[in-house]
């Protein structure tokens, strides 16, 4: 008969444990952060180029609403891709996190985890609302609500040189 062993009764595997799940979160806490860094540094260059099309004076009138068209279009749907990508990497972040604090409270035998505001599972009930994004509680927040605008201003710059060309 196969017995199943209790890893929480040995330290040992107690602080191994801990340990890889603290390399987990640190890793989901880079990635995330160099999703958000990047995103944004290309969607500011799209949108640099946007603004470069729409006042230059050397393209003709065809040229400059094909070229603001597609890079609206383009940076909408990049913007998306990047809510997307960080929601996800944020999920991920999270749950690790959640996963560390459990497993810090098996460890040290604490109620709480130091310096612990925010409750077990709080990204996923929050994540909801672009008011919430706008003043929310962690800096992921405020990069989709970057990403967000992104998206809105292109789909405004879109709409508007399809209702009104140059």
């Amino acid at each position: 008969m196969h017995h199943q062993r209790n890893i929480f009764k040995d330290s040992t595997n107690k602080l191994d444990l801990l340990k890889m799940s603290h390399t987990l979160r640190e890793y989901h806490h880079k990635a995330l952060w160099e999703e958000e860094k990047h995103f944004t540094w290309l969607l500011s260059i799209f949108f640099t180029a946007e603004i470069l099309v729409v006042t230059t004076d050397n393209l003709s009138d065809r040229i400059q609403s094909l070229l603001t068209i597609g890079i609206s279009i383009f940076g909408f749907f990049f913007s998306l891709l990047a809510l997307r990508v960080v929601l996800l990497e944020s999920h991920g972040f999270q749950n690790e996190l959640d996963n560390y604090k459990l497993l810090y409270k098996k460890v040290f035998g604490r109620e709480s985890f130091p310096h612990d505001e925010l409750p077990i599972g709080w990204f996923r009930r929050a994540e909801r609302s672009v008011w919430y994004l706008i003043r929310g509680k962690s800096i992921r927040h405020h990069f989709q609500f970057i990403f967000v605008l992104f998206a809105t201003v292109f789909l405004f710059l879109a709409g508007a040189q399809l209702l009104c060309p140059i």
